[in-house]
């Protein structure tokens, strides 16, 4: 500072004259010590301010290299966009296409890693690296194997409920023959001329076409909550969510079952609610998910969300089977999962999601772990392995070292449990194998 600086030039100043009267002559020597002193004392704090700027600066530039290195798309990214993108306009298309056939040495590259993996380790042991390499995750092209592998298990299963569930006994099949309703051919045509005529509607049905391709519908109203972390441990990832309070319509499901005849039924009767099978006649749109909650005592419900615009005074059901409830903000552990829900499907994922949370070290445990929901996103008509399902379970975040030896237990009951109905399922595949052991099997 100036101050400091002018001390010390006059300190040099003193020294000097001192030196003068004893030694009666100058030392030019001293004065320049001095004067350099001086300097350094005056330039310190612009030195570190300098230094502190050019580390930032080499910070900032490291970040952005990352971010650079993180913008650039692999050839499986692009070649998604080309051929997998239901939103991808065709400019987009031929462009990503494009880059990809820029550079086939990356495309060669990596088919060849993959083929040699194949061949070093055997199709058994070989093909998860191979498939990582070629269909890494995050695109559409990996979610849409996934959702293949998931229907595997998931189609036998679903015929198993149906088979399950048996014929309806008479007087059901009366009552419901009786509840059909005619087709009105001049509705439908009414309907296909108001689209024809409307530029908003066929807007609409060709978002609505979309959807049968999309892994989560557009134009739908979602509950809002928000990621508080990603959980990537053990089997799979799960996302910790907080979600805001909403309201829904809830009905409780026939028999305590959420798949099969009663699921339909429930569907149609709070459907019919949304869209205007209310006090008010008043059509709302309709939301996303629909959410089937169990509460560990056999009895499941379905919900769906109410549109924010009727959530404060939603109007009455003129179904006595519908409630209207509150759901307050919670904080709720989120697994999705590909496919069809089936019972099994359910166990497997309720597995899956517990031995995450022991895996992250109990710093999330479930507040009942006897009761979770499950939360479908899609229409009916959508593909199979692009539908996208969710397993969701309330839980409470716990300080380090003051774990509920309830919860834990609870918790280590759902991975017994599940290993109960996956362990049948493994015996079986190996007698399979075994059976067709020396006949070869399809790559």
């Amino acid at each position: 500072s100036p101050t400091q600086f002018e001390y010390v030039m006059a300190m040099a100043k003193h020294s000097n004259g001192r030196r003068c009267k004893t030694q009666h002559a100058r030392s030019p020597v001293l004065s320049c010590c001095l004067l350099a002193v001086a300097s350094a004392v005056v330039a310190a704090p612009f030195c570190r301010e300098a230094f502190a700027a050019a580390a930032a600066s080499s910070r900032t530039r490291q970040q952005q290299s990352k971010v650079a290195r993180a913008c650039i798309k692999s050839w499986q990214e692009r070649l998604d966009k080309a051929l997998l993108s239901v939103d991808a306009s065709p400019a987009t298309r031929l462009r990503n296409l494009q880059k990809v056939l820029e550079n086939p040495s990356a495309v060669i590259e990596d088919v060849s890693r993959a083929v040699n993996v194949i061949a070093e380790k055997g199709f058994r042991e070989g093909h998860p690296e191979a498939i990582d390499t070629l269909w890494p995750k995050g695109t559409i092209a990996r979610a849409d194997l996934e959702g293949l592998q998931a229907l595997r298990k998931q189609v036998p299963e679903v015929v198993a409920d149906l088979q399950n569930l048996g014929t309806l006994s008479e007087s059901q099949t009366s009552t419901s023959t009786g509840q059909r309703r005619g087709i009105d051919l001049q509705q439908i045509a009414a309907s296909l001329l108001d689209l024809a005529s409307d530029p908003k509607k066929q807007k609409e049905f060709t978002e609505e076409t979309k959807n049968i391709l999309r892994s989560k519908p557009v134009g739908l109203e979602t509950p809002n909550y928000t990621v508080i972390r990603t959980i990537s441990a053990g089997p799979g990832v799960v996302e910790l969510r907080r979600y805001e309070p909403f309201t829904v319509a809830r009905r409780s499901m026939p028999d305590g079952n959420g798949t099969g005849f009663s699921s339909g039924q429930g569907f149609t009767t709070l459907a019919d609610y949304l869209f205007g099978n209310n006090s008010e006649g008043t059509a709302m749109e309709m939301t996303s998910p629909v959410e089937i909650s169990y509460d560990g005592s056999g009895e499941a419900a379905m919900s769906f969300v109410l549109p924010k615009a009727y959530a404060d005074s939603p109007p009455s059901p003129e179904e006595v089977s519908i409630e209207l409830v509150d759901v307050p903000e919670r904080l709720v552990a989120v697994k999705a999962f590909p496919g069809v829900v089936t019972q099994g499907e359910v166990d497997r994922q309720r597995a899956a999601l517990a031995e995450v949370l022991t895996a992250d070290g109990d710093r999330v445990l479930p507040v009942n772990a006897s009761q979770y929901s499950v939360l479908q996103y899609n229409p009916p008509y959508t593909l199979p392995w692009r539908r996208l399902n969710e397993l969701a379970m309330v839980v409470n975040e716990v300080a380090p070292n003051t774990t509920s030896s309830t919860a834990a237990a609870e918790v280590s009951d759902i991975l017994l449990a599940a290993a109960d109905v996956v362990e049948p399922e493994t015996e079986a595949s190996n007698e399979a194998s075994n059976a067709t052991a020396g006949k070869g099997s399809p790559a």
